[in-house]
């Protein structure tokens, strides 16, 4: 009975953690709308998707996989906002500066 129990368990995790990932492969299929712009975004967020997957970190790598989704359909997202994540304070000012100027570019 135990060794059931165990099986079931880690058929059930095993399902859960798949659950959490997204398959990157029918994105990367995906062909880009639109022009070079987009499809470096596509690419470069599939590559940050696959790299956070590779780490476990599900939530970041799925964010990425929906920005490389929505860079193929030509519909670009904007910059992520500077305080989405916990950056050093040395470094907030330089950031700050290039995100002002990245978004002026667009």
């Amino acid at each position: 009975m135990g060794d059931s129990l165990r099986i079931i368990g880690v058929c059930i995790l095993g399902g859960l953690l798949a659950a959490c990932s997204t398959n990157t492969a029918p994105i990367s299929k995906m062909s880009v709308k639109g022009s070079d712009y987009e499809k470096g975004l596509h690419k470069g967020y599939l590559k940050l998707a696959n790299d956070e997957h590779a780490e476990s970190d599900w939530s970041d790598g799925n964010k990425f996989a929906e920005r490389a989704k929505l860079a193929a359909m030509g519909k670009p997202t904007a910059p992520e906002m500077l305080s989405a994540r916990a950056v050093p304070k040395k470094h907030m000012k330089p950031l700050a500066a290039g995100y002002k100027r990245l978004n002026a570019a667009m």
